[in-house]
């Protein structure tokens, strides 16, 4: 019998046997794990047809050239926007029953909120936000787009086939 919830496209990714389980399997260090994590990403912002109309490249942090030797204070990834703009991005990989609270998320808040940057987007792997976490985006001066799950699953990729070996590499549906 077939609970409902494996019926959705966020179980693909959540579930059991799926992408987000595919790479605690894979990595075994919660850090190892958000760099696996912060690859994917990368790969999708750069190949999702959506994100990849919007910006020209994708940098993970430590390869952006305009870090000028700073170390990752909350950015994990630099997109830039084809309309010239650059785009803050912070990636967490927590398990779906995790609250992601405003200690998390402050020092992206903060680093992000200068220049050079003029857009901010934070993926995770939970829907679960605190109150504070909530309110402390809603009141930001430049706004933070939010993609979850359910713009994950929404994809055109095959998480299914998703190996952790090559996060580089995302797997079309057929």
């Amino acid at each position: 019998e077939t609970r409902e919830e494996e019926l959705t496209p966020a179980f693909s990714l959540a579930g059991p046997g799926g992408l987000f389980e595919k790479i605690r399997s894979h990595v075994s260090t919660p850090q190892g794990q958000g760099q696996v994590f912060e690859r994917l990403i990368k790969a999708f912002l750069c190949e999702d047809p959506l994100f990849k109309e919007r910006f020209g490249q994708v940098w993970l942090w430590s390869e952006w050239p305009g870090r000028r030797g700073e170390h990752d204070s909350g950015i994990d990834l630099v997109a830039a926007e084809r309309d010239g703009g650059l785009c803050a991005i912070q990636c967490k990989f927590y398990g779906a029953r995790q609250y992601l609270g405003r200690d998390e998320i402050d020092s992206f808040l903060v680093s992000s909120a200068r220049k050079p940057f003029t857009a901010r987007l934070f993926v995770s792997t939970t829907e679960r936000w605190s109150t504070n976490a909530e309110k402390v985006l809603a009141d930001q001066q430049v706004p933070v787009q939010r993609i979850g799950i359910a713009e994950l699953a929404a994809s055109p990729f095959d998480w299914s086939r998703f190996d952790p070996a090559h996060p580089d590499q995302l797997p079309r549906h057929e």
